[in-house]
């Protein structure tokens, strides 16, 4: 951001502390002129094409292609036209008005890191599809938010509605991946993690797409340049970038093993060894030549015990554990569901994240007797449990191997092998 933005944000933040209407004003007239749509890609991210078209030379074709076109033209969302007929739909969700202080805040801030153009009295564009939003708070981070572009909304006749699921599906890394590299390095092994600052934001949409993310604020109309959070393919076209960083560690700067999910990865080298602080220090510059900046508040390590995708590691003790204000969120939830007589769809989801069987979010649903047997063995169970599990060595036999061949043998006997 250049010296003009600092000083417009520092007016505007003080404005809004003092005065938020005032904030308003000073924001629309303060900023430079309305940041148009013909703005070149190469302008609203930071990744820097050629350092990525030499990182990449033996990737392989199609995932190379894939990548650098959209780092130099920006990544096309999905959208087919024929899958559905757009329609808009101006009203933001209630969080927005709630909290109007932090959307000022967003838009000036996004506005002034050309990650969104704007503000127009009118829509930019004839075919411009706007589409409300909300805000939330991000998790553990007080005082910070994010903004969601509900682009499912309307049903039937929105954005992610063009989108097909299936060419953007995922398949994630999962914790049990990350515990056989421990126990592969035994105990004592030290890992690492860094975490990309402000992910979607650095990848940029196609020109030809931007159309289709828009949003309406104080009757000024604006347009996302860059992936939002609320696209159907976002989670994918953010990954490809992420795939393709870690092949570039992984086989151009010998960081391995290394893991990632989305923008999370995780490095790990033997006990009592440099080898996990190499591989960090790697990374780090590796990112700084490729233009994605890194969350430095959010690096850790070389540490032996680390939380990855919210499980915490232990490489001394070979223990892989809840940690302890995530068990207590949950005890505390399970009791809170121990004394409810009913719910709403929406109140269910957040429980077990999966519910996709009733029609209204908010149609009411009684809770019988299995529902609460079912509770209160979670709860027991979790009242028992202390969140911890023994990492298990790769030299025990799983389920799978293990087949009971049994025959009956009359009425007072049995046999099994």
């Amino acid at each position: 951001m250049c010296v003009g933005g600092f000083i417009y944000l520092f007016i505007y933040f003080f404005c809004a502390v003092m005065s938020p209407p005032l904030a308003v004003f000073l924001g629309f007239f303060l900023a430079r002129p309305p940041l148009g749509l013909n703005i070149p890609v190469a302008a609203v991210t930071p990744l820097i094409f050629e350092e990525f078209t030499r990182e990449l030379a033996a990737y392989p074709l199609s995932k190379r292609r894939y990548v650098l076109d959209g780092i130099r033209l920006g990544f096309r969302v999905g959208w087919e036209p024929d899958r559905v007929s757009l329609r808009s739909r101006t009203s933001n969700m209630r969080s927005a008005s709630d909290h109007p202080e932090v959307v000022d805040a967003y838009l000036f801030s996004e506005l002034a890191a050309r990650c969104v153009a704007g503000p127009f009295t009118s829509p930019p564009v004839p075919l411009l599809r706007v589409s409300p939003f909300g805000v939330i708070p991000k998790n553990h981070q007080p005082g910070k938010w994010r903004l969601i572009l509900d682009l499912s909304s309307p049903a039937g006749h929105s954005v992610n509605d063009g989108i097909p699921k299936d060419p953007y599906s995922l398949h994630f890394v999962k914790v049990d991946d990350a515990i056989r590299a421990l126990v592969d390095m035994g105990p004592g092994a030290l890992m690492a993690k860094f975490d990309v600052k402000a992910a979607y934001r650095n990848i940029p949409i196609h020109p030809d797409d931007r159309y289709l993310l828009g949003m309406k604020w104080r009757d000024r109309f604006y347009v996302d340049l860059v992936l939002p959070f609320g696209l159907r393919s976002a989670p994918f076209i953010f990954n490809s970038v992420a795939e393709a960083v870690e092949w570039i560690l992984v086989h151009n700067n010998a960081v391995s093993p290394l893991f990632h999910y989305l923008d999370d990865f995780l490095t790990m080298g033997p006990a009592n060894s440099s080898i996990c602080q190499s591989h960090m220090d790697n990374a780090f510059t590796v990112f700084a030549r490729l233009g994605l900046p890194l969350h430095l508040q959010k690096c850790e390590g070389p540490f032996t015990v680390l939380v990855f995708l919210g499980i915490e590691l232990d490489s001394v003790q070979q223990l892989a554990r809840l940690p302890r204000d995530k068990v207590d969120r949950i005890l505390r939830l399970l009791q809170s569901w121990s004394r409810k007589k009913t719910c709403t769809r929406r109140d269910l989801e957040s429980l077990i994240d999966l519910l996709c069987c009733f029609r209204h979010r908010d149609h009411p649903i009684r809770l019988n007797v299995e529902f609460r047997r079912d509770l209160q063995w979670w709860l027991s169970f979790f009242l028992e449990w202390k969140g911890v599990s023994f990492f298990l060595a790769p030299a025990v036999s799983q389920l799978p191997d293990l087949v009971i061949s049994s025959d009956a043998s009359g009425s007072c006997g049995f046999g099994a092998l």
